[in-house]
């Protein structure tokens, strides 16, 4: 997080890396792969929080988003039983019950921007943007409902490019699949970039948040490659993907210091 001064009033800027850990951070930080987030660690602070109860996504971002538990803001995993049957449905936006920081602050006046943070569809009208996370089930070039305001999704067409959370499937995982994948997972990290940084330049904001998933998507597949502790560790995949999560880190780094470099002092 990082405040600064833009006209008459403070500004807030967020930058999620879902699914990263100081396990990894922290050696690479050493390293000096990741000097941007080395500067912002000397300059404020750093260290290991205690997740949500359960610590899965949606109820981590949705306690982040309204500052209660699960217990308070009803949401406790992906999915949710239909009441009265045995049947399942997605978790959504509506599912929460209490207001976000960003509905707060947008029925304060406060214009806020708000990007790929999970469970944020369908977007709640805000006064500003919001661009829906990786759960956006349109979110691939199909429509822009997953976009506040919807014109806007247009807008950030125009300025950078066809936006999709993913460009690459996950269910059917064979040969070739993780040398086409990495290259995605990078360019997914420079897509989401390029949308901040024009974001950023449309307009000061009171409140700005960007989140980026690539570090909790690599884990998942290339965490085998990386610890040979690992149950499914694969030393031949290793001699070629060992690097893929410092890859990773890496990229999200470069993002992360092209973002700082674009908020006020």
């Amino acid at each position: 997080m990082r405040s600064g001064t833009c006209t008459d009033h403070a500004v807030i800027a967020i930058i999620g890396l879902d699914g990263a850990t100081w396990d990894l951070a922290g050696p690479f930080l050493e390293a000096g792969d990741m000097p941007a987030l080395a500067a912002l660690v000397r300059a404020g602070a750093g260290g290991v929080l205690r997740s949500t109860t359960p610590p899965v996504t949606f109820p981590a971002w949705s306690s982040f988003m309204t500052g209660t538990n699960p217990g308070k803001h009803g949401i406790f995993d992906f999915t949710r039983r239909v009441p009265g049957t045995y049947e399942v449905a997605f978790v959504g936006s509506r599912d929460r019950r209490l207001p976000t920081m960003w509905r707060l602050l947008s029925d304060a006046g406060r214009r806020v921007a708000v990007l790929g943070v999970p469970t944020t569809y369908p977007p709640e009208p805000v006064n500003g943007i919001m661009v829906g996370g990786f759960d956006s089930p349109v979110a691939t070039g199909i429509d822009g409902s997953f976009v506040y305001p919807r014109a806007f999704y247009a807008e950030m067409t125009r300025a950078v490019g066809p936006y999709a959370v993913t460009d690459f499937q996950e269910l059917t995982i064979g040969p070739g699949w993780h040398a086409d994948a990495l290259p995605k997972i990078l360019a997914g990290v420079d897509r989401k970039r390029d949308l901040a940084r024009y974001v950023l330049r449309r307009e000061p904001w009171d409140c700005f948040m960007v989140l980026f998933g690539e570090a909790d998507t690599a884990s998942h597949h290339f965490w085998m490659f990386a610890d040979p502790s690992s149950p499914r560790f694969d030393p031949e995949g290793a001699a070629r993907f060992g690097s893929a999560l410092r890859d990773v880190y890496r990229r999200l780094d470069a993002a992360l210091a092209a973002i700082v470099a674009e908020l006020p002092a």
